[in-house]
């Protein structure tokens, strides 16, 4: 039900828009908040997108379930920044587009097959460089443009543009964060975890503190525990289902061949008794220091 007061500030919005030059409302720079529930549409709509137009009808085969859950944690993360950045508009998306479609090519060339965790497989030049850049650019503009659409049409920011600075704390405290917990996990297991490792825990890790920090940006020292605790379980989930070390094994950055990748999954023991405590205690100075940093 639209009330008196919502379109009120629905006019205001409109007219402060108007006092800075700028005509439509998809051009604005978001909120923490409204970049989080944009970020989140976009994944949505591009997975899809990718799914049914991508894999099924033009390449009709199924990369397995790793690949979606890492591909949907890539796209919130690029859309994320590069929206903070330079917000959003259909312009925008597909520059930020371009930039995700050459990561993700670049991602499973080097740094990680598909299949997992039933099998290994490595993408073949044809479905990387080849066909894979103009589907996959045009599948997620798709998405991209089916997420502004929804949201220009159910939405408008209301509150005061900061993404971009929260973006940029979360983004520093995440990168600190996993290059703190890949050299203890590498100790503790007695092998260094992986290039690919780093890749995707900072994927994890920035959605899901952007989000905490979005929705979560005052709590208490007892819920930082809490917070703490449940960030840990996700990465350990992770690495249980999704992650194992020793990828990606050989470089595959000029050549066609083939990487030789051995995977290594984890044990009980290595996954809950080393890697674990390693998540939850790194995750909790990194929520303080987020707390302290965003106070200032």
């Amino acid at each position: 039900m639209i009330t008196t007061s919502k379109l009120y500030r629905v006019k205001k919005r409109w007219e402060a828009c108007k006092s800075e030059g700028v005509d439509n409302v998809s051009t604005f720079m978001l909120s923490t908040r409204d970049l989080v529930k944009f970020s989140l549409l976009v994944a949505l709509f591009a997975i899809l997108s990718d799914a049914m137009l991508g894999h099924a009808l033009l390449w009709e085969n199924d990369p397995y379930w790793t690949y979606w859950i890492t591909k949907t944690l890539l796209i919130g993360t690029v859309f994320a920044l590069g929206t903070a950045w330079f917000g959003v508009g259909a312009l925008r998306g597909a520059l930020i587009t371009l930039v995700h479609t050459i990561i993700l090519t670049i991602y499973y060339w080097t740094f990680s097959p598909v299949g997992l965790p039933e099998e290994v497989n490595w993408l073949d030049l044809n479905h990387t460089w080849v066909t894979g850049v103009p589907i996959h650019f045009a599948v997620i503009y798709i998405g991209y443009l089916s997420a502004l659409w929804f949201w220009n049409a159910n939405n408008l920011p209301r509150e005061k543009p900061t993404s971009s600075r929260e973006v940029h704390r979360v983004l520093i405290a995440t990168i600190a964060a996993v290059v703190v917990m890949g050299i203890a996990s590498s100790l503790v297991v007695g092998e260094f975890v992986g290039v690919t490792w780093f890749v995707t825990r900072i994927l994890v890790m920035f959605t899901t503190l952007l989000a905490l920090t979005a929705f979560m940006p005052r709590v208490s020292r007892l819920a930082l525990l809490g917070i703490s605790f449940i960030e840990s379980l996700i990465l350990t989930a992770h690495s249980h289902y999704l992650s194992p070390l020793g990828l990606p094994g050989t470089w595959r950055v000029f050549s066609t061949l083939t990487p030789v990748t051995v995977p290594r999954w984890l044990d009980f023991k290595e996954l809950w008794y080393y890697q674990f405590p390693i998540y939850f205690i790194v995750g909790l100075v990194t929520l303080w220091a987020l707390r302290k940093w965003s106070a200032k």
